[in-house]
């Protein structure tokens, strides 16, 4: 990815047109474009990979509750979760990327392409859930079962948001979509419809 676009300026595109593009493209910064694209001037290239956190660094994208309310704290400061100004690949504006590990802890972040992905948390271990999530004032509206490094399914998705259901979040609020390679996850429900359907429903 980062020696396509440097393909782009070897071409001879404009090197801002192409910084503007591909900041919007991979949710990047003009900072972390910089870093990983912009070759140093002393040989010394830093060429953008995956950030994988240890447990001091995944501490403030952890999701934790007050209530039925999601909050986050970071740099001392805890406030109402909120997914508004972040991104993901797949989902667009207003979603963040999120994964549960099997103690029911909830991380989440925007996604950025080629930096920071759903594997960025857990430091690629094995997940009970993952996929994307939109919140708002610390209500979840949506979430999606897209992570492409996980891949998870009903199981996955069933176990993620009976968690939400005990942080006290309302089921008939949620909205709860699959992606195209799961087309057992394609149908669009409430998050109270899919735990009836895929847990009552009569095997096939």
């Amino acid at each position: 990815m980062v020696t396509s676009i440097r393909g782009m300026l070897a071409k001879g595109k404009d090197p801002e047109k192409v910084k503007r593009e591909n900041c919007e493209k991979l949710n990047w910064t003009e900072a972390e474009y910089d870093k990983y694209v912009t070759p140093k001037s002393d040989g010394k290239d830093e060429i953008g990979q995956v950030k994988y956190l240890d447990e001091i660094e995944r501490a403030p994208f952890e999701v934790k509750n007050q209530g039925s309310v999601l909050e986050r704290t970071a740099e001392g400061k805890t406030t109402a979760f909120d997914t508004s100004s972040m991104r993901t690949n797949q989902a667009g504006a207003g979603f963040g990327i999120y994964v549960m590990d099997g103690e029911g802890r909830i991380y989440s972040d925007s996604h950025k392409v080629g930096l920071f992905h759903h594997s960025s948390f857990l430091s690629g271990a094995d997940v009970a859930g993952a996929g994307e999530i939109k919140v708002v004032g610390g209500k979840v509206v949506a979430v999606t079962a897209k992570s492409g490094h996980y891949q998870g399914g009903v199981p996955e998705m069933v176990q993620f948001l009976l968690e939400l259901q005990s942080r006290g979040q309302d089921m008939k609020a949620i909205t709860v979509t699959g992606f195209e390679k799961k087309p057992e996850l394609m149908e669009s429900n409430t998050a109270e419809e899919f735990l009836i359907f895929k847990l009552f429903a009569p095997p096939k």
